[in-house]
């Protein structure tokens, strides 16, 4: 008896509450600078250095967002990760290390450099190593631009608003743009 090979489906869904131009902690735009910094930058670079198969799901409201950061949001991004997260990393791994935890504070380092890397691929045109563009990543793969997202989305929302105008409901009519590797 013969079995045919099976197959693995891997889906990654992403979605990001709205939260550029609504200010930082403890839900505004931080949120989405962790997620560019800890989790887009480096799943795009994984995609460059693989080459693996992904079918990747982005909604219309990250979408929105990430094209934001060629501009001030990207300049608020640099000083966050730069500044905010250096400072936050150094003061941590140095108090860490006075209460003797120094595995603990050798972690709290090493992350202080993941946040220190993201700045310097989005500094480098935004572009990981290979050439990946997460801030693209929205409009390319999709191959939509704003106006057209905008078409998906039911409830008057308006994609257009940015930096704390009034936002009015609306949920997506479906889950946004589906990119696939394979």
């Amino acid at each position: 008896m013969s079995r045919d090979r099976g197959a693995l489906a891997l889906m990654l869904h992403s979605h990001m509450p709205y939260v550029e131009g609504f200010g930082t902690w403890p839900f505004g735009e931080e949120w989405l600078w962790e997620a560019v910094s800890t989790v887009y930058l480096p799943l795009a670079q994984l995609l460059v250095d693989t080459g693996a198969p992904i079918t990747l799901g982005l909604t219309p409201v990250l979408c929105d967002q990430l094209e934001t950061l060629p501009g001030p949001a990207g300049d608020r991004l640099l000083s966050f990760l730069r500044e905010t997260r250096r400072y936050v990393h150094e003061e941590d791994g140095a108090g860490l290390e006075r209460a003797g935890e120094r595995e603990l504070a050798e972690e709290v380092r090493r992350a202080g450099r993941d946040y220190e890397a993201a700045a310097e691929a989005l500094e480098g045109g935004g572009r990981a190593r290979g050439g990946a563009q997460p801030e693209r990543l929205g409009r390319s793969a999709a191959g939509t631009s704003r106006e057209e997202r905008s078409r998906n989305v039911s409830g008057g929302a308006q994609p257009e608003r940015r930096s704390g105008e009034h936002r009015t409901g609306g949920s997506p009519a479906s889950t946004g743009p589906v990119l696939s590797t394979s």
